[in-house]
């Protein structure tokens, strides 16, 4: 037994952390015995200008030396690192250089022209550009999701990733990136909604209220429309106008939220309105009489009327305005010129008569 312990330590080496290594939050240091013996020391060592103890135990050195650290316990730098074992008989040690404490995480945001968040695009792909900057950085890595989960993953070594998710289905997709370091330091974006929708919606009906009116009547339209992705589609009307005669076509345009557009035409009829009835041609009516008052007959005389004004009505005026337009029956003064008149006419004829005799 004495014989045994007299025996001194050949060796130890540190495992971890190990030469370059990149190491952040709790670690476990780690070493190992050339020939160890069963009660010990072992102690870790980082250095910063002077040796500071890390941690130190005793144990059963055929174990190995283990110690758990927090490395947040010290400012993020480059160090050496050193385990120091020792036995009743001697002290060995082993160092490992160049190991970077990182315990920051990368700065990373999305720029432009990456998509903007809750918008709709006609187009089957998605367009994202991820910064990140870090003192010690490892990667950047895009994601992609749809409700059923990982669509697609882009991993770019440099600290600008501007990347093209393509021939993507219509749908809700959602994206966001992660960039990490060479410690294993992580930080992500906000994770960004985008609706991929490149098909138009469907019109499912369009119909006038009337399809044959007067000038100046009203036309309403009522349109309906379906989308595959938007449950709200705009729908407008355009193209009714009454105000004058004439065949037109009135246009339902349906338009989803990503731009897609249909449309569909309906055709109607504006007609003037149709002339008032009666009017002055034809005999039937009382006419004046001759602008030779010496040349006329009795007819003439029976028919004779003093016209209240010239019968010249629009189109717009009623059958009652027509009416008041026309002459008027004889009255007054009227009535004596026109028996004067009449005596004139015995008179001449009874002349005749007795000249004949």
């Amino acid at each position: 037994m004495l014989a045994w312990q007299s025996q001194a330590l050949t060796g130890v080496t540190l495992i971890t952390p190990a030469d370059n290594a990149n190491i952040s939050g709790i670690i476990t240091l780690n070493a190992t015995f050339g020939t160890p013996l069963d009660v010990g020391n072992v102690s870790f060592y980082f250095y910063n200008g002077s040796w500071n103890l890390i941690c130190q135990n005793n144990s059963d050195l055929l174990a190995g030396g283990t110690c758990s650290w927090n490395s947040a316990t010290i400012a993020d730098g480059v160090y050496t690192f050193n385990v120091t074992a020792t036995d009743a008989i001697t002290s060995v040690s082993d160092n490992n250089t160049n190991i970077r404490v990182d315990n920051f995480n990368p700065t990373i945001s999305l720029v432009d022209p990456t998509e903007t968040a809750d918008t709709f695009q006609s187009r089957d792909y998605i367009q994202t550009n991820v910064t990140a900057f870090d003192g010690n950085f490892k990667n950047v890595t895009t994601f992609l999701y749809n409700s059923s989960g990982l669509v697609s993953s882009i991993t770019n070594s440099t600290n600008v990733a501007v990347n093209n998710f393509t021939g993507l289905a219509d749908g809700e997709y959602h994206f966001n990136a992660t960039a990490t370091d060479l410690a294993g330091n992580q930080n992500e974006t906000e994770t960004r909604d985008i609706t991929i929708d490149t098909t138009a919606p469907a019109i499912d009906n369009f119909t006038l209220s009337d399809t044959t009116v007067l000038v100046g009547e009203t036309i309403t339209g009522n349109c309906t429309a379906t989308d595959n992705i938007d449950t709200d589609v705009n729908v407008t009307v355009t193209g009714i106008d009454t105000s004058s005669a004439g065949t037109r076509n009135a246009t339902c345009t349906a338009e989803d939220d990503a731009g897609n557009s249909n449309s569909t035409n309906a055709s109607y009829t504006v007609n003037s309105p149709s002339p008032p009835g009666g009017g002055g041609g034809g005999g039937g009516g009382k006419r004046l009489l001759p602008a030779n008052t010496t040349n006329f007959s009795i007819t003439d005389l029976l028919n004779f009327s003093i016209p209240k004004e010239t019968e010249t009505g629009t189109e717009d005026e009623t059958e009652e305005e027509l009416e008041e337009s026309r002459p008027s029956p004889l009255t007054g003064a009227a009535v004596i010129a026109l028996l004067l008149i009449l005596l004139s006419y015995v008179y001449s004829k009874s002349k005749r008569f007795k000249s004949r005799a």
